[in-house]
C-alpha cells in the first residue's frame, strides 16, 4: 500500500526519505540490510517494543531461501506458498546468537517495515517486512521486493 500524507512533512528530525532500489537483482550475500519495527521482543509474553528496533540482516539467495523452506517442509501442501518463493520476494537472514542461540530476526508486528541498506550515505529500501517461519528462526524471513513495484509505484506517486 501506498499511503498519501495530509501534509507536507518538513524539519521532522526523525523523519527522513528514503530512496527505492530499482535491482532486481538480490545483492551480494554479505552485504548488511537493516530491518526495523515496534514487533514482538519477548514471544512467552507476547510482549511489543515500545522503541523502534532494528537488527542486521544478510540476503539469501533466492534458490537457498527456497530450498531452506522446503527442508523446513513449509512448502508442500502450503496454500500460501503455491509456488514457493518468487521474484517479487526477499529472502534475509540475521546471525544466531553464539549464548541464546536465537537468530536476529523480524518478528510479528515489524510487518510492513523496512528492510534497507545504506548505500553511499542514503538509504535505500529493497524490501518491505513480510512473513517468516516464527522469529528467530533457522528458515530466512521474506520481505516484499520494492524493486519489482517500482513501475506501480510510479504509476502512482508521479501521475
Amino acid at each position: 500500500a501506498l499511503i498519501q500524507l495530509e501534509r507536507r512533512i518538513e524539519n521532522e528530525p526523525d523523519v527522513n526519505p528514503i530512496c527505492l532500489n530499482d535491482d532486481l537483482q538480490d545483492l551480494p550475500e554479505d552485504t548488511v540490510l537493516t530491518a526495523e519495527g515496534y514487533g514482538i521482543i519477548d514471544l512467552d509474553r507476547n510482549l511489543r517494543s515500545n522503541q523502534l528496533m532494528k537488527v542486521n540482516l544478510t540476503t539469501v539467495p533466492w534458490q537457498k531461501c527456497n530450498q531452506s523452506f522446503a527442508d523446513s517442509n513449509l512448502l508442500k501442501n502450503n496454500r500460501k506458498l503455491p509456488q514457493g518463493i518468487v521474484a517479487t520476494q526477499y529472502c534475509a537472514t540475521g546471525r544466531e546468537n553464539e549464548e541464546t542461540k536465537v537468530v536476529g530476526d523480524t518478528c510479528q508486528g515489524d510487518s510492513g517495515g523496512p528492510l534497507q541498506i545504506l548505500d553511499d550515505g542514503k538509504y535505500k529500501l529493497v524490501g518491505v517486512t513480510s512473513f517468516g517461519n516464527g522469529c528467530g528462526s533457522n528458515t530466512p524471513s521474506v520481505s516484499t521486493r520494492v524493486a519489482a513495484y517500482i513501475e506501480w509505484i510510479e504509476s502512482i506517486v508521479w501521475a
